[in-house]
């Protein structure tokens, strides 16, 4: 049902396009079922897979559609106030780092402007003073909008913060190019956690009062994880890329201080995924392990409703709020995670077990065999969690009450 006759302008970085942002297609069934109408505009475009959209809901691909102009010069002069501006900003803000990487700032705000060029005229034929500018992440298009519409005080632009646009030591260079100027030019940024509104109040506190917490959701339905108390087996699932700061690796160490009916299922792929293959090998793990590779988002939500499953566990050295483990406690799945970014806030007493960020593998696998044997492995826990899931992250609350927000 509509709630806002309103239009929404949603802003992604790839979504419908490739197989990544799956949050967003979660969320752009509630999104399009409050606003009358909604545009997307993905900042970039893959012919890899496109995604079904709801029927209010337009694809803009601006930046395919236009060609970039060829004179530099001529674009040069006439972006060069905006250009100066930009480059104040981050001088005052970061002088040194400024100073030696002087030529990728110049390259960085030549990109933005001429995506602002290639952007205007299709942007201009949705945007009215009803219209909703929703930027899924605080990013590149947080500043070309910036620089689009400038302090209009009409216009009525927000975003989410995750966690590579909130944590700047996590960026190259320890910072994020020109966050003051998108402080200076967005109505407000939502935060998807506590930790994360907590950061960037204490690191810009002249914008605190533009700085608040809205958590993402997900999908509300009916099931509890099948959990098979009878079973021999100890089944521990993870989910995400294989990559550095996953730590996903590390899994395999843990599994290898664990007793042999310890089995671990991992849903994703990821750049280190061959050698996650060859360390499982080399560690003769292969029986206790099944790797799942990338799949689509349903079949995951599949498994956790149909699979019995005792434990969801995380080792990421840094997070925002993962969105996965939304997904598992829906279905009362208990956790354990490290302490970093917003995990705390969903992985506690209520779900599971926090962990230290440095943590020791001998350690952590103590803890799951301490949890194993606890009644955090039990059925009556896991109603617990699924109350704890109810009240802060169910979707259709949550995300209800974000567009009340931002369309009053």
């Amino acid at each position: 049902m509509i709630k806002s006759n309103k239009r929404c302008i949603l802003f992604t970085q790839f979504f419908p396009y490739g197989d990544t942002e799956v949050f967003v297609e979660r969320e752009l069934n509630y999104l399009s079922n409050y606003f009358k109408e909604v545009i997307i505009f993905p900042l970039n475009h893959s012919k890899i897979l496109y995604r079904s959209v709801p029927k209010n809901v337009k694809v803009i691909n601006v930046f395919d559609d236009l060609e970039i102009k060829k004179h530099k010069i001529k674009f040069l002069l006439t972006n060069f106030f905006t250009i100066i501006n930009l480059l104040c900003y981050e001088f005052i803000s970061h002088p040194f780092s400024s100073l030696k990487n002087s030529r990728r700032l110049m390259s960085d705000i030549i990109f933005q402007l001429r995506k602002v060029q290639l952007l205007k005229d299709k942007f201009f034929d949705f945007y009215d003073s009803d219209t909703i500018l929703y930027s899924f992440w605080f990013d590149r298009w947080v500043i070309i909008l910036s620089l689009l519409i400038g302090r209009d005080t009409k216009h009525k632009l927000y975003c989410r913060a995750h966690a590579f646009d909130l944590y700047e030591e996590d960026n190259r260079d320890g910072y994020i190019l020109y966050r003051k100027f998108q402080f200076q030019n967005i109505k407000k940024v939502f935060s998807v956690s506590v930790h994360g509104e907590k950061y960037l109040k204490k690191r810009y506190p002249v914008f605190k009062d533009k700085i608040v917490t809205s958590y993402l959701g997900t999908l509300h339905h009916n099931n509890l994880n099948p959990l098979n108390v009878s079973s021999n087996n100890f089944i521990i699932i993870s989910c995400g890329s294989v990559q550095k700061r996953k730590r996903i690796l590390e899994f395999v160490n843990v599994l290898n201080n664990l007793p042999a009916n310890y089995k671990w299922i991992h849903f994703g792929d990821g750049p280190d995924f061959n050698e996650l293959i060859n360390k499982i090998n080399l560690k003769k793990l292969e029986q206790r392990v099944v790797l799942m590779g990338h799949i689509d988002n349903n079949i995951f939500m599949n498994y956790l409703k149909n699979n019995s499953v005792n434990l969801f566990l995380s080792l990421s050295s840094n997070e925002g709020l993962p969105y996965s483990m939304m997904e598992a406690i829906s279905f009362g799945i208990p956790l354990m995670a490290t302490n970093v970014g917003g995990c705390a806030e969903i992985c506690n007493n209520n779900t599971g077990i926090l962990i230290e960020k440095d943590f020791d593998v001998k350690n952590v696998a103590e803890k799951i065999i301490t949890f194993s044997n606890s009644d955090m492995n039990s059925q009556s826990f896991r109603y617990g969690i699924r109350k704890f899931w109810e009240e802060y992250f169910n979707a259709e609350k949550n995300y209800y009450e974000f567009y009340k927000t931002i369309s009053s």
